[in-house]
């Protein structure tokens, strides 16, 4: 049912492009919208209706959907889903992108190494991404409620790309990459860490015996999921991971415990893990843009 409700939204938009590259104004009647003529787009008019399908999301495309009504239109049901397939593939490359760029980075990959391993890691986000939907709605078919355990989206992304770079990468770049995938690895832990005891120290003014236990008792009983969004460390997010209260116990004084067990933290991260903040993307390309354009003599 979601399908042919976004399936309707989207044909909407279509519409309405195809209303503004057609020769023929009157493809728009009254009040409603009936559908035009297959056009034939330039390849100008096809990347201004990427960009368009891009900006208005599924917010916009639902909100639009029941003001506006159709004329005996024909609906392809196979190309609305790989359309809606693909429009929804390009959230999860937005996981792929920052380590696409870090592999591109580390190994110094010229433009055709990096053309090759990315098509190579986009086949396999379908697969991925695929996998990974199918063993969520198993779930609920189940009864179950959905669970990024044991393994969450973002790192079986990351395995992906790091099964794809071992066979495509020289040894020499592998061992590189390698290397590199394991400090960023442990960086993230560390900072993920970090941020969560700093969330327990606002709400609990811990001491820095206290703030040091609390590191230890994280590293000890560390679960991947727990670091995988970047939104969970925001000041929105009451994300906390969920920890035995015989462990918590000890280090904190009674009046602490209690205001902990106040506390509306949600100890379920976000399933889909993060990989998609925007801001990250644009910076790190502009870093490597920067960093490949040739350095300006003229500056005084």
């Amino acid at each position: 049912m979601c399908r042919i409700v976004g399936a309707l939204s989207s044909l909407t938009v279509m519409v309405t492009l195809w209303a503004a590259f057609a020769d023929d104004p009157r493809i728009v009647e009254a009040d409603r919208l009936v559908q035009a003529p297959p056009a034939q787009f330039t390849p100008e008019q096809q990347e201004f209706a990427s960009e368009v399908l891009d900006e208005l999301g599924w917010t916009v495309l639902q909100a639009i959907q029941p003001f506006v009504s159709f004329e005996n239109p024909v609906i392809d049901e196979a190309a609305a889903v790989e359309f809606l397939d693909e429009l929804n593939l390009g959230t999860f490359r937005t996981m792929l992108k920052p380590e696409l760029l870090f592999l591109r980075k580390v190994c110094d990959l010229s433009e055709p190494e990096y053309q090759t391993i990315s098509q190579s890691c986009d086949a396999a986000l379908r697969e991925v991404v695929q996998q990974f939907v199918a063993e969520q709605e198993q779930d609920e078919n189940d009864g179950k409620k959905p669970s990024i355990e044991p393994r969450p989206l973002p790192q079986r992304i990351r395995d992906a790309v790091s099964q794809i770079a071992e066979c495509q990468l020289t040894p020499e770049q592998w061992a590189r990459y390698s290397t590199e995938f394991q400090l960023r690895s442990a960086h993230h832990k560390r900072v993920a860490i970090l941020n969560l005891v700093a969330r327990l120290d606002h709400e609990l003014r811990l001491s820095p015996t206290q703030r040091e236990q609390f590191v230890k008792l994280l590293e000890a009983n560390w679960k991947e999921s727990w670091g995988q969004s970047l939104v969970a460390f925001t000041d929105e997010s009451t994300f906390m991971p969920p920890l035995a209260q015989d462990d918590v116990r000890p280090i904190l004084s009674p009046a602490q415990f209690e205001v902990l067990s106040e506390l509306p933290y949600d100890d379920e991260p976000d399933i889909w893990g993060d990989g998609s903040i925007d801001w990250v993307l644009d910076m790190d390309e502009a870093v490597m843009a920067d960093e490949e354009a040739p350095a300006d003599t003229n500056i005084p």
